[in-house]
């Protein structure tokens, strides 16, 4: 955040809800022996769609500032590492419709996903989304892609979050959401971590 101010950028860092059930907090605490312990539906595709929704809910009190902040309200830039880029990734790219597709009581449990305006840019660290369909024709933003083709949590391909077989859903790495934006012509840039991790 410190180095993007320097070059001229209002970095923002925010709170969201990552995990909203007991379960993420047992995995939390219990570390890797039960990753694949959790139920992926309840546990972190809910959770993705509440955390897009407080990051909505924070870009948008942003804008609603943006005197008080001295930003430009149409030029938001959304990215983050790993569960941010998830995050990221679908503030970005994520209506309610494709979000409801996704996840049946999203909406009416936790409210309405209400995505922001402004977005023009995307970067993505180590991240997935769970289907490539939501990144659609018309969003055409710059995305940056960072991934480590050896990532132990987040594919680099298409494979289960941690690898966890058949318990998980497979998603879709930095290539795969490189293939789409390549397939949509939109403009991005792939940077792969040969042989790296996560935390590339």
């Amino acid at each position: 955040a410190k180095a993007l101010a320097q070059l001229g950028y209002v970095a923002v860092t925010i709170n969201y809800r990552l995990c909203k059930r007991n379960n993420c907090l047992v995995i939390a605490n219990t570390g890797c022996l039960n990753l694949c312990n959790g139920n992926f539906g309840a546990d972190f595709a809910t959770g993705a769609y509440v955390a897009a929704l407080d990051a909505n809910n924070a870009i948008r009190y942003l804008q609603q500032h943006a005197a008080q902040y001295h930003i430009d309200p149409e030029n938001v830039i959304v990215g983050g590492h790993s569960a941010g880029a998830w995050t990221a990734m679908n503030v970005a790219h994520m209506d309610q419709a494709e979000a409801n597709a996704l996840g049946s009581g999203w909406q009416g449990t936790w409210g309405d996903l209400n995505p922001v305006s402004g977005i023009k840019g995307v970067i993505c660290l180590s991240g997935v989304v769970v289907d490539t369909n939501i990144i659609d024709a018309a969003e055409k933003y710059p995305t940056f892609v960072l991934h480590g083709t050896c990532d132990p949590t987040a594919c680099y391909d298409y494979d289960a979050i941690f690898h966890c077989s058949s318990s998980y859903p497979k998603v879709f790495g930095g290539r795969r959401i490189a293939e789409r934006l390549r397939h949509l012509g939109h403009p991005f840039y792939l940077l792969s971590g040969l042989g790296m991790g996560h935390d590339i």
